[in-house]
């Protein structure tokens, strides 16, 4: 499938510095991910087949680091059964799936799990890390799947990126079953998340993007936007929460690397000003969150909606 409408420009915002943004960025929202799965997975009563022996997934080969706190814990059905019992055999959607963790973390909580992005380079390293997911190329509009395909359907901070936010939430609802539900993560207010810092350092440099439908990271922050909004794509809200989650850098390069490594406002940096400039700015923005041993830690609040269909 070739992608169109927002998928032209976020595959090619997306698509530079994959391998940076899997072994040092994605899994700084880790909190975020294991809160929504484990919101989800005590929500519902899909029995489990304790008799049915997962195999274990394959990984990223890179070098694990301290944004990147390696695979799930070993599946271990007798500890485990109740936590993740709702997830066994649960058809799942992530849209805008990167380099595949969510998906990860899903499958290994027995979940069936699918990915759609807009940056090939991200889904072949999704590929590998779930071989057993099935990951496709496409737009958050217009959703290459059937009608009622899948029982959750997950945009972790995606959403906001869409030309059109209503209608990428219809589309999830057009391929979730009757009762499912849709999990949309969005950034919290920009006061209550420290990489603002270096974000709006890097947009002072930068020309406005053109007028259209897809925001910032803060686009749809605002209290009650994201309810909202899905209410008028036919969803029922349920509930709302904020997760804090502490990115954590061993130091200056690993920072830089890891947070210019995809978007909008890092992708265009880099092109309009390039690394030096790029880096430079970044090491000023975050230079408050600098550590006593040489690290960085940011604080960063993220907020999700849990709606039914």
């Amino acid at each position: 499938m070739t992608p169109g409408g927002s998928a032209t420009a976020q595959g090619a915002w997306w698509g530079v510095g994959v391998h940076d943004w899997a072994t040092i960025q994605e899994g700084q929202v880790r909190e975020l991910y294991d809160d929504v799965l484990d919101r989800i997975g005590a929500s519902v009563t899909t029995p489990r087949h304790l008799g049915d022996a997962r195999q274990p997934t394959a990984r990223d080969r890179g070098q694990p680091t301290a944004a990147d706190p390696g695979p799930p814990p070993a599946w271990d059905p007798g500890q485990a059964a109740g936590r993740a019992s709702g997830l066994a055999g649960m058809r799942v959607l992530d849209v805008g799936c990167g380099s595949g963790m969510f998906c990860l973390l899903a499958a290994g909580r027995g979940a069936e799990v699918s990915g759609l992005d807009a940056a090939e380079p991200l889904l072949d390293l999704a590929r590998e890390r779930v071989p057993e997911g099935s990951f496709t190329l496409g737009d958050m509009e217009r959703l290459p799947y059937a009608d009622a395909s899948f029982d959750l359907v997950t945009g972790m901070n995606s959403v906001h990126y869409a030309d059109d936010h209503r209608q990428a939430l219809r589309e999830a609802r057009r391929v979730t079953a009757r009762g499912g539900r849709l999990v949309a993560a969005t950034w919290g207010p920009p006061e209550s998340c420290e990489a603002s810092a270096y974000l709006t350092a890097l947009a002072r440099l930068l020309p406005p993007l053109p007028d259209r439908g897809g925001g910032g990271p803060f686009e749809l922050s605002a209290d009650g936007r994201l309810a909202a909004l899905a209410e008028t794509a036919g969803w029922t809200p349920e509930e709302a929460r904020d997760v804090t989650c502490v990115w954590r850098y061993a130091d200056l390069a690993e920072a830089q690397h890891g947070l210019l490594a995809g978007g909008p406002s890092s992708t265009r940096a880099l092109e309009e000003i390039g690394w030096d400039r790029a880096a430079a700015i970044v090491a000023d923005a975050i230079a408050p969150f600098r550590t006593e041993e040489g690290g960085y830690r940011m604080r960063n609040v993220f907020r999700y909606l849990v709606a039914t269909a």
